[in-house]
C-alpha cells in the first residue's frame, strides 16, 4: 500500500530515506568530536563502509574529505565541493 502511494508521488522509499539522510548529514558531520562511524549509525547505515559508499554516491567525494574541512565551509549548501 505504501509503495502505491509513493509511486503516485513519483518517488520511492529509498529516495525518501536518502533525502532524509542528506538533510541530517550536516547536523551530524559538523560535530568535530563525532566520529564518522557514529555518523553512519545515526543515519541508519549498518556499518561505516556502507556510509562511505553512500556518501561518495550522493556527493561525489569521500566523507573523510568533507569531515577534514574547516567548519565554515561544511554548511548544508556546501556538502558538494
Amino acid at each position: 500500500m505504501v509503495a502505491k502511494h509513493l509511486a503516485a508521488e513519483s518517488t520511492t522509499f529509498s529516495a525518501l530515506v536518502d533525502g532524509l539522510r542528506r538533510d541530517l548529514l550536516p547536523r551530524y558531520i559538523d560535530d568535530a568530536l563525532r566520529p564518522l562511524g557514529e555518523v553512519s549509525a545515526l543515519l541508519g547505515l549498518s556499518v561505516p563502509s556502507v556510509f562511505y559508499r553512500w556518501h561518495r554516491q550522493q556527493f561525489g567525494v569521500a566523507a573523510r574529505r568533507l569531515k577534514a574541512r574547516p567548519r565554515a565551509t561544511r554548511g548544508p549548501s556546501n556538502l558538494v565541493p
